[in-house]
């Protein structure tokens, strides 16, 4: 008090000191070195010191209770106050902050809430269990009676949101990523990708798009053209209570039978020879699937993509899968299925860019995917156009330009019809051919010379 006057009086006036016999004191000692320059600051102090013990004296508060108000100060050390006291001012201090009614116990910091208040939290509000869509893949979507490739790519969602269901669509909260990812990935555009509310664009989507209002297809033919291909689409969670949509929330949830889709023994789906399970909701999705399906990755049916999401997605499960089998399963192993993790496709995964989505998923989904595709087809047109034999034609003659223009003695009529698969086949005295091929023939993996 002596050396900094004024500190005495933001001491009083932060009642660190409570008693008035020490309010008093003070300002004794505050006269006893009083000086010319700290005159002002020392008759504060009094006046302030006074005010405080007057009123501490008609106030009912105990002495007891008092002293446990004293906080600790380098300049003036106050004894320890017992735990009962701390706890009711604490409370007393809650009470007139919040207005609520405090139990008397204090709440420490990062402190989780009990179970008991999360029983109660959830009692309060009634959720009704939700159910999940039919698996979507060509055999349940079209009926036509066509040929279609075996399902190569499982694309797993984790619950539909509250959009989908009321809209009866897989993915169809109309900020959902999904079916723009996949429209430039095949060929076509989900909507004008303008909010029907404001009239303005989604600029998340609308000036990354590939396809122009051209390419617009109603719901049912995103979802014929998509299976057409060899793609299914699911959820992990069958049936679940969940208040809201996000992926979070989700209680009491049970699995769908995925397993046995890819087995091809649900339903006696015998079109089935998955290649990939991709994740689209990122991380939080992968927890639930290897929430449920860890004996699956531990029997070396499952392995992590390469990539580094995919890898830390599954980082646990994996070493689980090496601890009881001493290995990690691959992808090129017989009947090993590749589980991919890629960037959550819901409006609320904001982390990543559409144009970070699109890349991600063209490499981890449809690319393959559109490979595998493009795989059958080929396999297919080789079996049919390999059946016929061949037969001889008679096509007009050729012009020849000047620069290869050949002998008169010498000109030959072509003399077979052939296949980009026959050219190996053709007679050695034959000058040049006139190839009769089908645009199906002409595919990008195919070299003519």
């Amino acid at each position: 008090i002596d050396a900094c006057p004024h500190r005495a009086v933001v001491m009083i006036v932060g009642r660190r000191i409570i008693s008035p016999s020490l309010f008093l004191l003070i300002s004794g000692s505050c006269f006893r070195f009083i000086s010319h320059r700290k005159l002002l600051w020392s008759a504060t102090a009094f006046q302030i010191s006074c005010g405080f013990a007057i009123r501490n004296r008609s106030s009912n508060m105990s002495s007891s209770l008092g002293r446990t108000r004293r906080r600790a100060s380098p300049y003036f050390p106050s004894p320890v106050a017992s735990s009962a006291a701390v706890s009711n001012i604490s409370a007393e201090t809650t009470e007139k902050e919040t207005g609520a009614k405090s139990n008397g116990k204090r709440k420490l910091k990062g402190q989780k809430p009990s179970a008991s208040t999360k029983k109660k939290k959830q009692a309060k509000v009634k959720v009704e269990r939700t159910k999940s869509f039919e698996p979507k893949w060509w055999g349940t979507v079209i009926n036509d009676g066509s040929e279609y490739p075996p399902v190569h790519t499982l694309i797993l969602g984790t619950h539909p949101s509250i959009a989908s269901l009321s809209k009866n669509e897989m993915y169809g909260h109309p900020l959902n990523a999904f079916w723009y990812l996949a429209g430039d990935a095949i060929g076509f555009r989900r909507s004008a990708a303008v909010s029907p509310t404001t009239g303005k664009p989604y600029v998340y989507y609308h000036d990354h798009l590939r396809y122009d209002d051209g390419h617009i297809l109603e719901y049912s033919q995103q979802l014929e053209r998509i299976v057409a291909k060899g793609f299914a689409m699911w959820d992990i969670v069958a049936e679940c209570e969940r208040e809201g949509s996000l992926d979070q929330d989700i209680l009491e949830e049970k699995p769908n039978q995925i397993r046995e889709f890819c087995e091809g023994t649900l339903n006696n789906i015998k079109e089935s020879a998955v290649k990939r399970i991709v994740i689209a909701n990122g991380t939080t999705g992968s927890k639930f699937f290897v929430k449920h399906f860890t004996e699956w990755f531990v029997d070396g049916r499952l392995c992590a993509a390469s990539d580094d999401m995919s890898q830390r997605a599954f980082k646990t499960v994996m070493n689980k899968q090496r601890k009881a089998n001493g290995d990690i399963a691959s992808k090129e192993d017989n009947g090993v299925i590749e589980v991919v993790c890629l960037p959550g496709v819901s409006p609320a995964a904001a982390k990543f860019t559409y144009l970070e989505k699109r890349a991600a998923w063209e490499v981890g989904c449809f690319g393959p995917g559109l490979k595998d595709f493009e795989k059958w087809q080929s396999n297919k047109q080789q079996s049919t156009f390999d059946t016929p034999e061949k037969q001889q034609i008679t096509t007009p003659k050729r012009e020849r330009s000047p620069a290869r223009k050949t002998p008169a003695s010498s000109p030959k009529e072509p003399a077979f019809r052939i296949l980009s698969s026959s050219i190996s086949k053709l007679a050695q005295e034959n000058e040049w051919i006139d190839l009769d091929v089908s645009p199906q023939e002409l595919r990008p993996s195919s070299t003519l010379t």
